[in-house]
């Protein structure tokens, strides 16, 4: 997944690419929030279900107790377009956008599930927040950019940027080298050494901060371990809405 802006008739918008190494596919919106994503996923069913995963996803995501109650009621609704359920929302009174967008959200979630969209479905981005539905898989060019910016104010923290990045990339090879045989003892040590890293002591604030960062992501950034198939950068995504980009800069919009 990625996605870029994309300027049109005077409005910003976003342009969202979705595809693998079989299929390309874009959509081009007004927003681009994970509810606007879910509904990019949705397509073209236009029927929504609010069912049990739906509201799994609510309590997950900490809607109020109110207003689940007032879903639970309407459990296995179906809505037969997104205007019966705005109206469904309107008539229940909540009008908060933010606690509407997460309603809107889990209903695509759940409709997304009862249509036979696997729950273990592999999403791979570059970390946006919009992207986190699912199982979610990293981007190893930009998980090491945190350590490339930090900008070092003497040789010590040369030093330490240097070392960090030399295991960082070579933490990336062999993740490769186990994408082309994998192996329980080599994802193992893999795992071993990313603790290693992201635990490596440092007197820079910037890089202590940096290797935070990358140990928060270590589920997404090693779930290359569990599904090998999955790839390790996004670079596919990257190139294929590059041509977008270009064609915006040159025309100065869509």
């Amino acid at each position: 997944m990625d996605d870029t802006g994309a300027r049109h008739q005077g409005q910003n918008g976003y342009c969202t690419f979705i595809g693998s190494p079989e299929f390309a596919w874009f959509g081009s919106t007004e927003s681009k929030s994970r509810e606007n994503f879910l509904s990019l996923l949705h397509r073209p069913w236009t029927t929504l279900v609010l069912n049990e995963h739906a509201m799994s996803y609510l309590e997950d995501h900490n809607c109020p107790a109110k207003w689940r109650k007032v879903f639970q009621e309407c459990l296995c609704v179906h809505f037969f377009n997104r205007e019966s359920w705005d109206a469904f929302l309107d008539d229940c009174g909540l009008t908060k956008p933010r606690l509407r967008q997460k309603a809107s959200e889990a209903m695509l979630y759940g409709s997304l599930l009862s249509h036979g969209v696997r729950s273990d479905l592999p999403i791979h981005s570059d970390g946006a927040g919009q992207f986190d539905v699912f199982i979610r898989s990293g981007c190893w060019l930009h998980a090491g950019r945190p350590i490339e910016r930090v900008i070092p104010v003497n040789k010590e923290q040369v030093e330490e940027q240097y070392q960090l990045l030399c295991r960082f990339w070579d933490l990336y090879r062999e993740l490769k080298a186990f994408k082309a045989a994998p192996d329980d003892k080599r994802a193992s040590s893999v795992r071993q050494h990313f603790r290693q890293l992201v635990q490596t002591r440092v007197e820079c604030s910037e890089l202590r901060e940096a290797l935070s960062n990358l140990a928060v992501k270590e589920p997404e950034l090693l779930a290359v371990l569990d599904d090998p198939n999955l790839p390790l950068h996004n670079n596919l995504s990257e190139s294929q809405i590059r041509e977008h980009v270009k064609r915006r800069k040159i025309s100065g919009g869509t």
